[in-house]
């Protein structure tokens, strides 16, 4: 065997051997793209849900508030408290969520008058007066949710269960 013969087999193994480790290092950066992109689809789905009941959040205290028949208002009242208690619980994270105390507070004492008020003089009060914290944190919170992961979201929920 001569040199030259030797040189190029080693050549052609290294050639066959970079390109293996090419295809294989092409693949694992395909799956992580496909992971990430798939990820980022159901962030999507969960910060679409969390904007929508942000909204619906508002639209009801303007119902509650615009509402000429006491039975309209009482089932402005019921939608509020069934997103109060149920989907804001799901969708919102613990920030948003604590900033509903104060429209909670608006329709319980103000609304309902079941409970006298801590913080709020309910004459001349509205909705619209009892939202601006909770408007101010859901914007921050809703510009930063793409920088989040969902499992970091639930590591922050007080009311969920630790991850054994």
């Amino acid at each position: 065997m001569s040199m030259n013969s030797t040189f190029h087999q080693n050549t052609d193994s290294v050639t066959k051997i970079a390109g293996a480790i090419f295809i294989v290092i092409s693949g694992v950066y395909a799956l992580c793209q496909y992971r990430y992109a798939q990820e980022r689809e159901f962030q999507k789905a969960f910060y679409d849900k969390q904007l929508d009941v942000v909204m619906e959040v508002f639209d009801t205290l303007t119902e509650i508030d615009s509402a000429t028949a006491p039975q309209e208002r009482k089932a402005a009242v019921n939608k509020f408290w069934a997103i109060y208690h149920g989907k804001a619980r799901t969708f919102l994270d613990p920030k948003m969520f604590k900033n509903l105390d104060y429209p909670a507070e608006y329709v319980s004492g103000c609304v309902m008058k079941v409970k006298p008020t801590k913080t709020i003089d309910c004459s001349n009060f509205s909705s619209s007066m009892a939202t601006p914290g909770f408007a101010i944190v859901a914007r921050e919170q809703l510009s930063r949710a793409w920088a989040r992961s969902l499992s970091d979201l639930a590591k922050e929920d007080p009311w969920s269960e630790p991850s054994q």
